[in-house]
């Protein structure tokens, strides 16, 4: 089986307080929520499929998205989301479903149409109580991407409604595998990373260190009776923020190995998606987003059901970090600006990509002080609508998924041309020291020059370079047909010229390619050889037939 990474990643929480960072603004949209901005995450669109879509206002002054169901065929709500990496991403929302309704969130899918990893139970519920829900999608290819939320056999009038929509990237950098175990038999106060596991034991299991042939360890569990086995870390919380188990793990062929329950010190049991999380018999990582945390020590229990005696689970890279870990702690550090031309009435910026600790969402481009535009993770923009001859002043700032904005970058100032300049059509291009001419040909001697540059006159250079292919030492190949010089002289009284040679005709009509007609003579050169070889070769026999 393909070696794979299997993200067990639906987190579906009912909380009230913000867990991840900044909340983003109510979405206040239109019938169909086109290009809505979300704070800085936009919704490019929202479509319905056996829905009405309509705006509903809370009575606060902000609006939710409302999808109506108008037959009593499944319907969908379908958001088209960017993509800003091929990292997990969270999808954070509230939404209320109508009493008596079933609405599900189910589909995940990349613009190719490859569908997105959203958990073990393959869904997320709703309730009829307005509620925060945090779901963790994997499988992204960095495309755009859609998320469907299902009114399933619905009756005319049952609705979803959604508020405060946005994508969240969750930078990997924070999310690295523990060290290797390095157990002895009972695991107990081992350091692993950062991250100490306080003890494991075992029920109905014997717990042994298993070497995987490289130097390093496995807790290894093996059942020792027909019950069911279970092998149970305690690991510290240390807060009530979601937190990510990680860890490596395979069961031996045959077995049936599940994450099955992860508890609070008292008793209270943690969330993790669809009741449990089945292993593989090939060595895999798992992912796992737990929640309704304490704050006091849990418990993660992994258990081996309807066993033989000798089936085994082995567990390693074992490591537990809090999500507040995934939340941008700083702004993101500022760009550097740059402008690549301009015309009479448009400029061209681009800038280089800021850094931040989870992940740069975005840009704002500002004109003279004045907020331009709100860009996603791109780094070129064309400002347009500008007046002729008008000098600017453009700065440009990161934003962050918590809504952190950077400090602003360099000042560059532009004067957009006059109208009558190159035409008005922006030809002419500076960068830095380096100009451009983007369209047309140039002539200089000629006003109708036929190529991208025409010379009438001596150019005087100390070195010319030309990019070339297939120079020919293809002569010197051993399945080169040379021709003979029967055949060459043949040639010669019927053309007036060396084979592949153009004729004086042909140069006085069309010139020269300085690389072309190089590679043609060293042609010549290289068959010229191969002649004077072979004519040697037949010197030395006749003087040897002569000395004979």
């Amino acid at each position: 089986m393909e070696l794979k990474k299997i993200c067990f990643y639906v987190l579906i929480v009912f909380i009230s307080g913000n867990i991840f960072g900044q909340q983003t603004n109510s979405i206040f949209i239109e019938a169909n929520a086109a290009n809505a901005n979300n704070d800085s995450n936009s919704i490019g669109s929202c479509t319905g499929v056996n829905t009405d879509i309509t705006s509903e206002s809370n009575g606060d002054g902000t609006y939710k998205l409302k999808a109506t169901a108008n037959t009593t065929d499944t319907g969908r709500l379908i958001f088209n989301f960017p993509a800003s990496s091929t990292e997990p991403h969270i999808i954070k929302f509230a939404g209320i479903e109508s009493t008596g309704a079933d609405v599900r969130l189910v589909t995940g899918r990349n613009s190719n149409g490859s569908y997105l990893s959203i958990g073990g139970s393959g869904y997320t519920n709703f309730n009829d109580t307005l509620r925060e829900y945090n779901v963790l999608i994997d499988g992204l290819d960095g495309t755009d991407f859609t998320i469907e939320f299902f009114l399933y056999s619905p009756q005319i009038g049952h609705y979803l409604e959604i508020d405060n929509i946005s994508v969240i990237p969750i930078n990997q950098q924070n999310l690295e595998f523990g060290n290797d175990i390095f157990i002895e038999a009972n695991a107990a106060n081992l350091n692993n990373d950062s991250n100490t596991i306080g003890s494991c034991t075992g029920a109905n299991t014997d717990i042994t260190s298993e070497s995987n042939g490289d130097g390093t360890f496995k807790i290894r569990a093996t059942v020792n009776t027909l019950d069911t086995g279970r092998l149970i870390f305690n690991m510290p919380a240390s807060s009530t923020d979601p937190h990510i188990l990680k860890f490596t793990g395979i069961e031996s062929t045959g077995a049936d190995v599940r994450l099955v329950r992860a508890r609070n010190s008292d008793d209270s049991y943690l969330s993790f998606g669809g009741g449990y999380i089945n292993f593989s018999d090939q060595l895999e990582d798992y992912t796992v987003l737990l929640e309704r945390f304490n704050g006091t020590d849990f418990t993660v229990e992994f258990f081996l059901y309807n066993t033989e005696i000798g089936d085994y689970l082995e567990i390693d890279n074992i490591s537990i970090v809090p999500i507040t870990s995934f939340t941008p702690s700083g702004i993101p550090t500022a760009p550097t600006l740059s402008s690549s031309g301009q015309t009479d009435t448009t400029v061209d910026l681009s800038w280089s990509g800021a850094t931040d600790d989870v992940a740069v969402t975005g840009y704002n481009i500002y004109k003279d002080g004045v907020l331009e535009t709100t860009l996603a993770n791109v780094t070129t923009y064309q400002v347009t609508g500008l007046t002729a001859n008008t000098s600017y002043n453009f700065t440009v700032t990161a934003l962050d998924a918590a809504g952190n904005e950077s400090v602003v970058s360099n000042t560059i100032t532009i004067t957009t041309f006059s109208s009558g300049d190159t035409g008005g059509s922006g030809v002419w291009s500076l960068n830095s020291q380096d100009a451009y001419y983007n369209e047309g040909n140039v002539g200089i001697g000629t006003n109708t020059p036929d190529e991208l540059l025409a010379v009438n006159g001596t150019i005087h250079s100390k070195e010319v370079k030309v990019d070339l292919n297939n120079w020919p030492d293809y002569v010197f190949t051993n399945d080169y047909k040379l021709p003979t010089l029967l055949e060459v002289e043949a040639y010669i009284k019927e053309n007036g010229h060396l084979p592949n040679i153009d004729s004086a005709k042909e140069v006085e009509k069309n010139g020269v390619l300085l690389g072309e007609m190089n590679a043609k003579l060293l042609e010549k050169i290289e068959e010229l050889t191969l002649y004077i070889i072979e004519q040697q070769k037949q010197i030395e026999l006749l003087k040897l037939k002569t000395k004979n």
